[in-house]
C-alpha cells in the first residue's frame, strides 16, 4: 500500500475524531434499542473495510466518505436525535477476519448497522452472522443473488458491459472481446453479464480467469490475445501487472479496466488504454442535479482534508452507506434491525455515486453510474457515458 494515497490525512482524522468525541460526551449507552430522545445512547455503526490489502486502494477511501457522513449527520442532529458513532477495523482483505469482526461488532459493540467493503467473499461469509443478529447490513460489493438480509450499493452487474461494449462495438468495430475475470463471486457474475450483453451485439468473448493474486498474467492474456479488445474485471495491483504483461507480449488491443484507482499507472504501462470510471470522478460535470449537490457537499469536505479526484468514487459509496442507514432508520422512525432492514427494501434514495432503487436480490441500481474513458498517464477523457447515469 503506496503511504502517499493510502494514508489517512490529519484533517480527515480530526473530523472523525471529532464526532466521536461529540458522540461519547452525548451518552456511555449501547448503540442498539429503538428510542430516539436525547437520554438514548448514540447509533454506533460498525465498519469493515481493507485497509491493508489487496483492494486498500479503494476500500480505505470508503472509510473516508463514512467519516464525512457521520461528521455531517452529528452536526445536523444525528440520527434520530441521536449522534452517530462509526468504528472502522482493517480487515486486511481476509475474508475469515470480516465474520470475526461482524461477530465482535454484533457481540461486543452492540452496533446499529454495519456497513462493509468491496470483497465480495467476505460478504458472503458476513449475510448468515448478521441475519442471524438482525443488523442491518449494507454492503459495497456483489452480494449472493438471493441474499435473505443486507443491501448493497454496488452497481448492477449488466452496468460494466453497457458502459463499454456500446462504445467499443459501434465506435472501434470490435467484432471479439477477451473477458477476463478475477477469482471471485463478483469476476464471476460480471464476466457471464458482459459474455450475455456481447452475444446479443453479435459479438464473440474468450471468457478466461485468473486469480487476483497473480505475479504474472502473460498465460491469459496469450489466450484471448488475437481479440480486438480485451475487459478485465479484475482489481488491485493485478491490473498493472496485467498492463506491463500485455506491453511486453506486444499486443495492440485496446485494454479495458473497470478500476479507476490504478488507472494512472495501468496507462503509463499500455496503451491503448479506458477505464470505467464512476461519474462522480467527473465532478462537477455530473448531469444529475441532485447528485451533483451530494457530490459537491462531500467533495468540499474531502478536498479540504487533503483529498484527490482520483480517489473520490468510494468516498461518495461510504457516504451513501452511511446516508441509506440514516434514511432507512428515519422512516422506519427506529434503530431496531428488522424495521430498519424493512425500511432498506423499500428505499428510492438519490445520493452522490447515483440513483438507487431496491431491486429483487437485495441489490440497488436504478441507473448505471459509469462513464467509459479514455485513459492517458495523468488524463481521463470520457468517451462514453450511458444515458442511465443522468
Amino acid at each position: 500500500m503506496k503511504s502517499g494515497t493510502r494514508r489517512r490525512s490529519v484533517a480527515l482524522g480530526a473530523v472523525a475524531a471529532a464526532a466521536v468525541v461529540v458522540t461519547a460526551a452525548c451518552s456511555s449507552g449501547s448503540g442498539s434499542g429503538s428510542g430516539s430522545g436525547a437520554a438514548a445512547g448514540p447509533i454506533i455503526i460498525g465498519q469493515e473495510v481493507c485497509q491493508t490489502g489487496y483492494l486498500s486502494a479503494t476500500d480505505s477511501y470508503l472509510a473516508d466518505g463514512a467519516k464525512i457522513a457521520v461528521a455531517q449527520l452529528n452536526k445536523a442532529g444525528g440520527i434520530l436525535h441521536r449522534q452517530v458513532q462509526l468504528k472502522t477495523v482493517d480487515t486486511q482483505c481476509v475474508a475469515s477476519n470480516e465474520i470475526q469482526l461482524a461477530e465482535s461488532f454484533i457481540e461486543k459493540s452492540h452496533v446499529s448497522a454495519i456497513i462493509g467493503g468491496y470483497q465480495s467473499a467476505a460478504i458472503s461469509g458476513v449475510l448468515p452472522i448478521v441475519s442471524k443478529a438482525k443488523v442491518p447490513f449494507v454492503a459495497a460489493g456483489t452480494l449472493p443473488l438471493e441474499s435473505p438480509w443486507g443491501i448493497t450499493t454496488f452497481p448492477s452487474n449488466i452496468y460494466p458491459g453497457q458502459a463499454f461494449l456500446n462504445y467499443v462495438v459501434p465506435k472501434l468495430g470490435a467484432k471479439t472481446i477477451g473477458n477476463i475475470s478475477g477469482d471471485t463471486p463478483y469476476g464471476a457474475a460480471l464476466q457471464a453479464a458482459v459474455s450475455t450483453q456481447a452475444k446479443a451485439l453479435g459479438v464473440t468473448t474468450t471468457d478466461v480467469e485468473v486469480s487476483n493474486s497473480a505475479t504474472s498474467t502473460t498465460p491469459v492474456l496469450q489466450k484471448v490475445s488475437g481479440a480486438d479488445a480485451i475487459f478485465a474485471n479484475t482489481t488491485g495491483p493485478i491490473n498493472i501487472i496485467m498492463a506491463k504483461d500485455a506491453a511486453a507480449l506486444g499486443l495492440k488491443a485496446p485494454l479495458i479496466f473497470n478500476d479507476p484507482a490504478d488507472c494512472p499507472q495501468i496507462a503509463a504501462a499500455y496503451q491503448p488504454t479506458y477505464c470505467e470510471i464512476p461519474q462522480a470522478m467527473l465532478y462537477p460535470n455530473v448531469a444529475n442535479a441532485t447528485i451533483k449537490a451530494n457530490d459537491g457537499l462531500l467533495w468540499t469536505a474531502y478536498q479540504a482534508a487533503g483529498g484527490k479526484m482520483l480517489n473520490f468514487p468510494p468516498v461518495t459509496v461510504g457516504a451513501d452507506q452511511i446516508q441509506l442507514i440514516a434514511t432507512a432508520m428515519t422512516k422506519a422512525g427506529s434503530s431496531d434491525g428488522t424495521a430498519v432492514n424493512t425500511a432498506l427494501s423499500s428505499l428510492a434514495y438519490v445520493g452522490a455515486q447515483g440513483k438507487y432503487q431496491y431491486q429483487p436480490g437485495h441489490t440497488f441500481g436504478a441507473s448505471n453510474p459509469y462513464v467509459l474513458a479514455s485513459t492517458g498517464n495523468n488524463s481521463m477523457t470520457p468517451v462514453y457515458q450511458p444515458s442511465g447515469a443522468a
